[in-house]
């Protein structure tokens, strides 16, 4: 009875002996691939506080400066001002789901022109790599 069973268990050992590179290379790729994405996600979150730093101090700026034509007595129109304000402080909130509706276009109609799945690639136009079929470090 035994030797009837070492067979199958010598067969198994070296199927999962010979599966366990592959699922090492996987792992790999996978290891690089969040690799790079954290480093994408990264650098993202440093120009998004670059861009809020500079915004802030412009919105600074534009403040000071109606601020001393107001010291100065130049006549403003309070409504237009008003106005202007508004559109300037929610720019940066309002102007995200613009670009990310017109990304996702692009991206939806490229993918219907070369014929590949949707699939959202935002890292593939920073990085200019492909995590999908081209993991490898570069």
């Amino acid at each position: 009875m035994s030797n009837n069973t070492e067979p199958a268990i010598q067969y198994q050992t070296t199927t999962i002996q010979n599966e366990i590179p592959k699922l090492e290379d996987k792992k790999n790729t996978y290891v690089a691939k969040m690799t790079y994405q954290m480093q994408m996600y990264s650098s993202l979150k440093f120009v998004n506080e670059v861009f809020l730093f500079f915004y802030i101090v412009l919105f600074t700026v534009i403040h000071v400066l109606f601020l001393v034509q107001y010291l100065q007595g130049v006549k403003r129109d309070e409504i237009k001002d008003t106005i202007w304000l508004t559109v300037f402080f929610w720019y940066p909130y309002l102007i995200y789901y613009l670009e990310r509706t017109i990304y996702f276009c692009i991206s939806y109609f490229l993918s219907l022109i070369y014929g590949q799945t949707y699939v959202y690639q935002f890292d593939t136009l920073l990085l200019f790599t492909d995590f999908y079929t081209d993991p490898g470090m570069h």
